[in-house]
């Protein structure tokens, strides 16, 4: 016979141990699943925080070299400027004095600028006490000699190419040698930099600890500011910190990450120095992290422990596929936008050029309308004095005065005023611009230029040799390749005259090879200096100081590029610049 109470007894146990097993189970399963959450988190956090250093280090090297090269810029261009040249060769040391005062007056950064012969004898020195102060001069009773010191020896024999700098200290310094007619130093250049307050606010940072160490350990940038500069104050050094690590940050050439310990190395060199960023993650943050995530694992636990068993089935799986999608939808979005932001920056710089080039063809068409203005207005004088030496020599010779000598003479201007009609003619043709397009040969092209430019050859005794394929014909507008022609011509030039090339010669060379065409323009002016054959293209980007506009090469290579369809290049040779138009 059954026992119902013992029965229903037994069934309430069971009901009982089920709904408790599978509380458990649930509680087991997703404890497990809020573990791994965690730990992936934390692996997540470890990532993002290696990437988000990483970036943080190439921000500050990014910001510490381009203040190093802003101030090298500086100093070059007062080491070249032509005005400290002459007050030197002159020796007048009171220009010179004056124009030093006024670069460290607009300067706030300069502690101190020097200039010091190549004998050590430092003849003006202009300086400040604190940043932002007025300067002033040292007395010349009170300047000392440099001739002992290793840090002018260094300048002086720094390469004319090169900028001499020194390590990284609370006054760091740049010196550049000056040289003679005779390429021998004759002095140098020497600026102190408060370098002490940039240093310290480009490693100020408020998510992680901050170290910036020099090649012997010694600290620039502790995140206790006491510790700051301890080569000179505390004389605390990596070996007081970071010890376990020591060897392999001294030692390492590359970024290295201590993920244990939450440690990001970033080595970087600055001229023949090495220095190490440090960073890590706050104490603070760390232990704040961990007691966010176990009141997180508490609350959860304690959320599961209550709801498990009535809701776990009922929202895994949707919530599952929500976030699946949600994450596709999320990717999605995310390669669309970065397609999205490079079709917008490709179409600025398309409009930028076509901005460009259409300002150069308004100025061109002033120019032609300016130019047919001036035609119009000389045709009648040039008209009338045809006509009255014709009148002329129709008395001389009514009256039989007309000899051989004077019928030269006549003949000789009748030439002039038809080449003054001509001259004036092809300018106004030249810069008449329109968008005719048109099938011409490069002869075709280049004559409108040549006659332009033939006078400025000849008074320069530049040699202009032309080997071009006239079986050879492209088809666009001709005025802009014309014009192509006009820039890189007009830039050998220039370079010529500047550089006071002997026989300077342009050779201008066509060929062709199957569907390519290839043009070649050459000169033996010597090549690019300083610039880049890459850079020359750049729009403002000139070898010719304040001289040039730094844009005749970039509406060149926009003409070839946007107008034929072709490509230009650019490269140094033995003698000279090579420019290569592929068609």
């Amino acid at each position: 016979m059954i026992d119902f109470s013992t029965f229903l007894k037994d069934k309430d146990n069971f009901r009982f141990q089920l709904i408790v097993s599978y509380v458990i189970l649930a509680i087991l399963l997703l404890t497990f699943t809020v573990l791994l959450h965690v730990y992936l988190s934390m692996l997540q956090d470890d990532k993002n925080f290696e990437q988000n250093i990483q970036s943080t280090a190439e921000k500050k090297i990014k910001y510490l070299t381009q203040y190093l090269n802003n101030n090298k810029s500086q100093i070059t261009a007062i080491a070249n400027s032509p005005l400290v040249h002459t007050a030197i060769k002159n020796k007048d040391y009171k220009y010179l004095d004056q124009y030093l005062f006024d670069k460290i007056s607009a300067n706030t950064d300069y502690m101190r600028i020097r200039y010091i012969q190549n004998t050590g004898l430092e003849i003006i020195s202009i300086t400040r006490t604190e940043k932002g102060h007025e300067p002033h001069r040292i007395d010349p009773v009170s300047i000392h000699t440099k001739i002992e010191q290793n840090e002018f020896s260094e300048i002086l024999n720094t390469d004319r190419s090169n900028i001499w700098f020194s390590s990284i200290e609370p006054i760091f310094k740049i010196g550049i040698p000056l040289y003679d007619h005779k390429k021998e130093p004759n002095g140098v250049i020497i600026i102190d930099l408060f370098i002490k307050d940039f240093i310290t606010d480009l490693f100020s940072e408020q998510r992680y600890d901050s170290y910036f160490v020099d090649e012997q350990g010694y600290y620039l940038i502790h995140p206790n500011s006491q510790k700051n500069w301890s080569r000179y104050y505390s004389h605390r050094t990596l070996k007081d910190d970071f010890s376990p690590q020591l060897g392999q940050i001294i030692e390492t050439q590359k970024p290295l990450y201590f993920n244990e310990d939450h440690i990001f190395v970033v080595p970087f060199y600055v001229h023949n120095n090495k220095y190490t960023m440090i960073f890590t993650q706050k104490k603070s943050e760390l232990i704040k992290k961990r007691e966010n995530g176990l009141a997180i694992l508490y609350t959860i636990l304690a959320t599961i422990f209550i709801s498990s068993f009535l809701f776990a089935n009922l929202f895994s799986k949707p919530f599952d596929s929500a976030y699946k999608r949600l994450s596709n939808e999320a990717e999605s979005l995310n390669q669309s936008t970065i397609i999205l932001k490079q079709r917008i920056v490709d179409e600025i710089e398309k409009n930028r050029r076509q901005e460009l080039i259409l300002q150069h063809q308004s100025k061109l068409s002033a120019l032609g309308e300016l130019l047919s203005a001036i035609t119009h207005q000389w045709k009648h004088p040039i008209t009338r004095i045809s006509l009255l030496l014709q009148n002329l020599r129709l008395r001389l010779r009514m009256t039989e005065k007309l000899d051989e000598d004077t019928n030269i003479i006549m003949n000789a201007s009748f030439e002039q005023i038809d080449f003054l009609s001509e001259t004036i003619e092809n300018f106004k043709n030249f810069y008449k611009f329109d968008e005719k397009k048109e099938s011409f040969t490069f002869q075709e092209a280049l004559s409108s230029v040549i006659g332009i430019m033939c006078d400025i050859f000849d008074l320069h005794m530049i040699t202009l040799d032309v080997n071009l394929d006239n079986s050879i014909k492209i088809y666009g507008n001709k005025v802009a390749f014309s014009h192509v022609f006009l820039n890189i011509m007009n830039n050998a030039k220039d370079e010529i005259v500047q550089r006071k090339v002997k026989n300077p010669t342009i050779h201008i060379v066509s060929k062709k090879k199957g569907e390519r065409i290839t043009l070649f323009i050459y000169d033996n002016a010597g090549g690019t200096k300083g610039v880049s054959t890459k850079e020359i293209f750049n729009p403002y980007i000139s070898t010719k100081a304040k001289e040039g506009s730094g844009m005749g090469l970039y509406i060149a290579k926009a003409i070839i590029e946007e107008k034929f369809q072709g490509t230009i290049v650019s490269k140094n040779i033995t003698n000279g610049l090579l420019f290569k138009i592929n068609l």
